[in-house]
């Protein structure tokens, strides 16, 4: 008889670290998040963002047809693609074909991350956006609304992008030039320095994956790279997953859906929906 209690124990672990891996890496955490923003119009409450992030060319189904049949169950207003949508040109049609799936539901906006520019594929990737039917918002943002009020959508390019940019700061003091008193929802990919969008009133990003391992450390991109990196390897501070307040902004983290250099998830598959509502 304790022979058998020894065996059961290691079994209900292997079953266990297979559950595990089965939720982690096929079935998305799909939570829905609030954010009160001041000045959002009244027929705007409610209004629902699907956000997905970090797909790394992932395929959830074939042609991401789970994907897109979880994003439509949400019955999004709008969709947000918050950058690294791939890693590699080859990745590039299965980007295509999800967003022209996407379109019919909502108005799909997206921003790069990283990896677009990485990879050499943003400008690329835009062009893919807009071809199916998507608005890639390259520091810019759209107004949606009438002279009564509305709300604003923006999108920043990663900092991979041209050094030259149009900086968060001027997008934000722009868009409060020609509507002072309408709220800002902005789409970032990073989920660190988000000090500088102060002005916008949510923003939904991702790029960490959830995870507590900084890749912008010194060792980890020494490791990789040669290159020197800044901060400590493990950073429990940073927005990691979920929501958070930074001094009066809502911020919407999510984990993303796929995986970049390690072909595996360790946290969560993540496809958050922001549901705004008026302050």
């Amino acid at each position: 008889m304790k022979g058998k209690k020894k065996l059961i124990i290691p079994a209900a672990a292997v079953l266990a670290l297979i559950a595990w891996f089965v939720i982690m890496n096929f079935i998305p955490h799909r939570p829905v998040y609030t954010a009160a923003l001041p000045g959002l119009p009244a027929e705007l409450e409610g209004f629902k963002i699907v956000q997905i992030s970090d797909l790394h060319g992932a395929s959830l189904g074939k042609d991401n047809s789970r994907l897109v049949n979880m994003v439509e169950r949400s019955k999004p207003d709008a969709i947000a693609i918050t950058g690294d949508i791939l890693h590699s040109a080859d990745q590039l049609e299965t980007a295509e074909k999800l967003i022209k799936q996407l379109t019919p539901m909502a108005p799909v906006y997206y921003v790069t991350g990283n990896h677009e520019w990485a990879s050499g594929q943003a400008a690329n990737v835009k062009e893919a956006v807009a071809r199916a039917g998507g608005i890639a918002l390259s520091n810019e943002f759209v107004f949606l609304g009438s002279d009564s009020g509305g709300l604003v959508i923006a999108g920043c390019d990663d900092p991979n992008g041209y050094a030259d940019q149009k900086t968060p700061q001027e997008l934000i003091a722009e868009i409060k030039a020609v509507h002072p008193d309408s709220p800002i929802v902005m789409l970032y990919h990073r989920n660190h320095g988000l000090e500088k969008l102060s002005g916008a009133h949510a923003v939904l990003c991702g790029h960490g994956h959830g995870s507590p391992i900084n890749a912008h450390s010194e060792i980890f991109r020494a490791l990789l790279t040669g290159q020197r990196g800044e901060g400590n390897l493990i950073d429990w501070e940073t927005y990691r997953s979920g929501m958070y307040d930074l001094g009066g902004m809502d911020i919407c983290v999510s984990r993303g859906i796929g995986c970049s250099i390690i072909p595996l998830r360790v946290t969560w598959m993540h496809l958050p929906t922001l549901m705004l509502t008026t302050d």
